[in-house]
């Protein structure tokens, strides 16, 4: 039974819930054998099982029942859900701040549509990285591969699903926290920056570069998941075209992706979607910028903290707040006039119906236990263009698109683009038969 239900999409998860071929007890079980499982990945940072049957007891009379009713949903541990602790994967935080009074207004919107709520997930220190490594609750690692990270910062969101103690995981993306972990787990994420603005009861990392999305399994659920939180997708919303992204940008990339990435252009002619070379200059400096940028505002969210008790931060935050607070006006004044000169190209690009694409991490795995000094700046410089921009991005796993290789695409559309993306992707699904 546990592994039939891993593998059902959303809707035929509510289509079994509202039949009773699936009861909402035999899910929650289904959960908690799950998150026993996932313990080893530090993939959870709170987990209450039962709190978790209590959920479902309660569900089971809740109306009205959506499109979303009874899908189970993990939550970033930077958002607040009421009754449970918030922790920023932060050793202050956990100390601080307790229990949450409220849900986060992200929260709400989900809860709304019918979800409930299975723990908080794992995340790198105040979402301050891009690994999932975490020194004050351990490294998050992929299930079924202990040896390799999951990549962060929204690492338990990628975790849960992988591991099916969830549905959908709830994240956050500064710098490409959900395209990242999902690139590296095989998952389909969709950063949202549009759809919601609001992000009371979430702890900040860089208030102008902070935005929320979640991880999900498959790429057909996009739309239903989309269905359930804002509406139908509108009519006149056409398939976009693709832009394929080429220039020094992609020298970053393992070989292996390269080679990936050039196959994934071969089948998506083959399904009757080409791609226009979008050759691109100077997006590898990007993420000088971004990095200058987001370190500054980090610093003015946690000045205080840092102040008071440095040693409550490690070594790796420490030293990029640190580093925030040192840049000079005049370097900031530069980083924000060549950020606006990119946000500007890439405007242009995204014109119409265009759709960016490229690749969502450098390399298709993270080993445990080894510096990634290197690869942050790595994956950051295909990440940091989309980020400075504040765009909306679909990432969609190589494996759903007829590839074989743990590797995902970033396909990036203009502001208010998130209908664009939804809609490409239920045409993806059908064109390449994804779930």
């Amino acid at each position: 039974m546990p592994d039939r239900i891993t593998h059902l999409t959303v809707r035929a998860l509510t289509a079994a819930l509202r039949t009773g071929e699936i009861s909402l007890a035999e899910l929650a079980g289904h959960l908690c054998l799950a998150a026993e499982r996932l313990q080893p990945s530090h993939a959870y940072l709170h987990f209450d099982a039962d709190r978790l049957r209590s959920e479902a007891a309660a569900l089971v009379s809740a109306l009205p029942r959506g499109v979303l009713w009874g899908v189970p949903v993990s939550v970033k541990d930077l958002m607040d859900v009421r009754g449970m602790p918030t922790t920023c994967g932060s050793r202050i935080s956990s100390e601080s701040l307790g229990d949450a009074t409220g849900d986060a207004a992200f929260v709400t919107r989900w809860r709304r549509a019918g979800v409930w709520f299975t723990g908080k997930t794992h995340l790198n220190e105040h979402a301050y990285g891009i690994t999932g490594e975490n020194p004050w609750f351990g490294d998050c690692t992929q299930p079924g591969d202990p040896a390799a990270l999951t990549g962060g910062s929204s690492s338990g969101a990628a975790a849960t699903v992988l591991g099916g103690a969830a549905w959908i995981g709830l994240g956050t993306d500064t710098g490409g926290s959900l395209r990242v972990p999902a690139s590296l787990c095989g998952l389909v994420s969709l950063r949202a920056p549009g759809w919601f603005p609001d992000h009371r009861g979430i702890a900040p990392l860089a208030r102008s570069f902070d935005t929320l999305g979640w991880i999900q399994r498959w790429l057909g659920d996009v739309e239903t998941t989309a269905e359930g939180l804002v509406g139908t997708v509108p009519p006149a919303v056409a398939i976009p075209s693709l832009r394929w992204v080429t220039g020094p940008v992609l020298n970053e990339c393992d070989p292996g992706v390269l080679q990936a990435f050039d196959c994934l252009r071969s089948r998506l002619s083959s399904v009757g979607m080409p791609t226009q070379d979008a050759p691109v200059a100077g997006w590898e400096s990007a993420v000088d910028s971004f990095a200058a940028l987001q370190a500054r505002e980090a610093f003015v969210v946690h000045r205080t903290a840092l102040e008071r008790a440095p040693a409550g931060f490690s070594p790796a935050v420490r030293t990029r707040l640190e580093w925030g607070a040192a840049i000079s006006e005049a370097e900031l004044t530069a980083h924000g006039r060549k950020r606006q000169s990119l946000v500007e190209e890439m405007g242009r690009m995204l014109a119409g119906d265009h759709v960016l694409i490229l690749p969502a991490a450098p390399m298709t795995r993270l080993p445990a236990g080894v510096d990634h000094g290197e690869n942050r700046r790595r994956i950051l410089t295909l990440t940091a263009p989309a980020s400075l921009g504040g765009y909306p991005v679909l990432t969609v796993p190589d494996m759903a698109l007829g590839g074989e290789v743990r590797l995902g695409y970033q396909f990036i559309a203009g502001p208010g683009g998130e209908w664009k993306l939804v809609r490409l992707a239920s045409e993806l699904a059908h064109r390449f038969g994804a779930g």
